[in-house]
């Protein structure tokens, strides 16, 4: 469905449905006056009439959630969460592919609760990438919560304003028709003579690749990380606007390698046997693959915590990520105990992945317009 980024998203509300019973239908005398069928037993109605003032003060749990990943996703996992729990949630999403849009949106309703950005205001969000929940955090807009379930302590925040929940990964997508000994094995290919002109590359100032790219500011430093760039560039490759884009490129054959997400690698190898995934930097002293967990927080302002916690709990939980999986079958689990959803996904256990300063990364992330300055593609 498209959007309009200029106007807040539309809400679905779970957790309000109401079924009638047919056994309540009206109901007709003999000379066709209609009256309900509880009208013949006067101590049922009184009783049924007074169990229903009795209820009237109390209020169906609420809560208001602003979700980034794949709608498909979260709307069935939180679906589940309502069912079981019987908690009316309102749910908003931005799917821009990164959580540029929702910081911007969380930050303008908290310092100006007036304008409505959300209404109701948002309680708890969940987002795609840590990094923009961990920048949520220092600007003082999370409220600290230790989940329930225990998650792997590289994957959430030490001060638990925020909880990593089942992660993509960052892979290369390649072709097919490259035999498996020549297939590129790091990201540094894309500055490889070898490869010259043979891969394309998202823009690194937009979407997830600006996630990736701050992770290799950390870890390299701001100079090291603009001259790969650079050297990126002069070895032919090519920038697209979106990792979509660059699949897709790959797929038609007008390119031998991409970065992308591991949920934009598998959309493409469902289609067809013409791609394959590379987890890159698997060697012992190379950078290892990056890991993106999906992370939950919960929103300055709550308006019921305790309620809050429980969406924290469920998500985090067995059951919770569980469902993500079964969903999405890119994502692997952050738990113990769980299996990938696809044989194409490989659990944490078997990678050799980066480690991630995240709030060094967030103060990258913010930076990277800086950093890249006087790097532009000349295709």
């Amino acid at each position: 469905m498209p959007r309009d980024k200029g106007r807040n998203p539309a809400a679905v509300v779970f957790g309000t449905g109401i079924r009638d019973s047919p056994h309540m239908a009206d109901r007709s005398t003999s000379n066709g006056q209609k009256f309900h069928p509880l009208m013949r037993y006067p101590a049922i109605l009184f009783c049924a009439l007074l169990f229903l003032a009795s209820g009237c003060h109390r209020k169906q749990p609420q809560l208001c959630l602003l979700s980034d990943p794949e709608p498909y996703t979260t709307f069935r996992v939180t679906y589940y969460f309502t069912r079981e729990t019987k908690i009316k949630l309102t749910q908003f999403e931005y799917h821009d592919g990164s959580g540029a849009t929702s910081l911007e949106k969380l930050t303008e309703e908290q310092a100006h609760p007036e304008i409505n950005t959300f209404h109701p205001p948002v309680d708890v969000y969940w987002g795609g990438d840590p990094i923009y929940c961990e920048i949520l955090k220092e600007r003082g807009l999370t409220i600290p919560y230790h989940a329930a379930h225990p998650i792997r302590s590289e994957y959430r925040d030490p001060n638990d304003d925020w909880t990593g929940i089942a992660a993509r990964t960052r892979v290369l997508l390649v072709r097919n028709s490259l035999k498996f000994r020549e297939r590129p094995k790091s990201i540094l290919a894309y500055v490889d003579p070898a490869w010259h002109g043979r891969g394309v590359l998202a823009d690194p100032l937009v979407g997830t690749m600006r996630s990736h790219f701050a992770a290799l500011a950390v870890l390299w430093g701001d100079r090291k990380l603009a001259s790969f760039y650079a050297d990126a560039l002069k070895n032919g490759t090519r920038i697209t606007k979106t990792e979509a884009e660059s699949a897709d490129l790959v797929v038609a054959g007008k390119a031998d390698f991409a970065l992308v997400g591991s949920d934009v690698a598998l959309t493409r190898i469902q289609k067809g046997p013409v791609v394959d995934i590379v987890y890159p930097d698997q060697e012992p002293g190379e950078l290892g693959v990056m890991v993106m967990p999906n992370a939950v927080s919960i929103m300055k302002g709550c308006k019921d915590l305790n309620v809050a916690h429980r969406l924290v709990d469920f998500l985090t939980s067995l059951e919770g990520e569980r469902r993500i999986l079964s969903f999405s079958p890119s994502q692997v689990p952050l738990q113990p105990g769980l299996g990938t959803s696809s044989v194409n996904t490989w659990r944490l256990e078997e990678l050799h992945t980066m480690h991630l300063d995240y709030p060094a990364a967030a103060r990258k992330i913010l930076a990277m317009d800086k950093i890249l300055a006087n790097t532009a593609p000349t295709n």
